[in-house]
């Protein structure tokens, strides 16, 4: 009998239980709070998929100890509706640190076979493609022992620093041996870069004239989507599904407000539109990032303007092929920091990300839900 079968709603306490375990062992955490956000994440979502379910992986009494969250999605190719299964929140009891400790820790506690197992049912389920964003290399290896695929043009993350003083303080806050020593340290950053930094480095980011902002509607969203023609492979959000991802995104704690930006020209004329997290003095990380390919310019400018202007110290996200030269131009760091992978019996569906015309965010990956950043960011802490 195999160990792996579908994850159902009588599992969460049990898979929370292993996130802690995994994720969360060293901090308080509100376990009611935890298995909610399960449930909605993989349960009582508008995407809901029987075909594609989460999977478990037990062991010979039954328990659980190893899990693979899966989250369907719709999305166009080409004017075809394909079903999408989004893979993430790889973990394996007796591993810290998730998805790729799990798959190399493993082995000492007797379930190194959980990952591989898990991710060859996942790529059994009835979907046309699969896909995830947050890989690292034993991951990797999984995914393309058992017939998935690097796109390495989607792997890239791009990263722009706003505020250099207050984001070298808040990089050394983050790292536990300097937390106490820099707990203080955003106003001195602030200071820094207020008064030191116009001597020594280029002029804050400024927006074209011609330029307005606004706070974007889902209809508006998903209107432009309908209407895209550069991108080969979209998302496919109702309205309702999407308001209900911004949602979710703006609930999580330790990201900050949600800033959902739309930037138009003089006429109201979309130009495109960005979605980012603001904390300030800390990094703000961009959810989603659309424009035309001639508006790309002049939104990516508003973005960043918007963004010193809400106090972060850098922005970060996910690198647009299509914006890639516009990211350079603005003085952005490229580096791949996770793999993108992919699996699909349909091999012309690969070609968008082969040449750079798929669009694919962290709306439609797991950069949403509240389980990135969790363990360094007490997300599912009781305070």
């Amino acid at each position: 009998m195999s160990n792996v079968r579908p994850f159902n709603r009588d599992d969460i306490a049990e898979v929370a239980d292993l996130f802690v375990q995994v994720f969360l062992s060293d901090l308080e955490t509100d376990i009611d709070d935890l298995r909610s956000h399960f449930e909605a994440v993989y349960f009582d979502h508008p995407f809901r998929d029987d075909d594609c379910p989460s999977l478990v992986y037990c062991d010979a009494k039954g328990a659980i100890v190893a899990f693979l969250g899966v989250m369907p999605r719709r999305m166009r190719f080409s004017g075809e509706t394909i079903k999408v299964a989004i893979a993430g929140n790889l973990m394996v009891r007796g591993a810290k640190g998730g998805t790729d400790a799990a798959a190399g820790g493993a082995a000492s506690h007797g379930y190194q076979l959980a990952p591989a197992a898990l991710v060859k049912a996942f790529f059994r389920c009835p979907h046309d493609l699969a896909l995830t964003d947050s890989a690292i290399e034993p991951s990797r290896r999984i995914w393309e022992r058992s017939g998935g695929e690097a796109i390495r043009l989607y792997s890239l993350r791009w990263l722009c620093m706003l505020k250099p003083f207050g984001f070298g303080l808040d990089t050394l806050g983050r790292r536990s041996r300097f937390r106490s020593l820099f707990r203080w340290s955003k106003p001195v950053g602030m200071l820094a870069d207020h008064v030191v930094r116009p001597l020594i480095a280029p002029a804050k980011p400024s927006m074209s004239t011609d330029c307005t902002i606004d706070r974007v509607q889902p209809e508006e969203i998903v209107e432009e989507l309908q209407q895209c023609k550069h991108y080969d492979l979209v998302p496919d959000y109702s309205v309702e599904s999407l308001a209900w991802v911004l949602e979710m995104a703006s609930s999580r704690k330790c990201y900050g407000a949600l800033r959902a930006l739309i930037m138009r020209d003089k006429s109201g004329g979309r130009l495109g539109w960005a979605i980012y997290t603001s904390v300030p003095g800390e990094v703000g990380h961009v959810l989603q990032l659309y424009a035309h390919p001639k508006t790309m310019a002049r939104v990516l400018a508003c973005l960043l303007f918007d963004a010193a202007e809400s106090g972060v110290v850098a922005l970060s996200g996910k690198a647009d092929p299509l914006f890639i030269d516009h990211l350079g131009k603005s003085n952005c760091v490229l580096r791949i920091n996770a793999w993108t992978l992919a699996q699909t019996r349909r091999p012309e569906l690969l070609r968008p990300f082969l040449i750079g015309k798929a669009m694919f965010t962290e709306l439609e990956s797991e950069g949403w839900t509240r389980f990135l950043g969790a363990s360094p960011k007490r997300e599912f802490s009781p305070v």
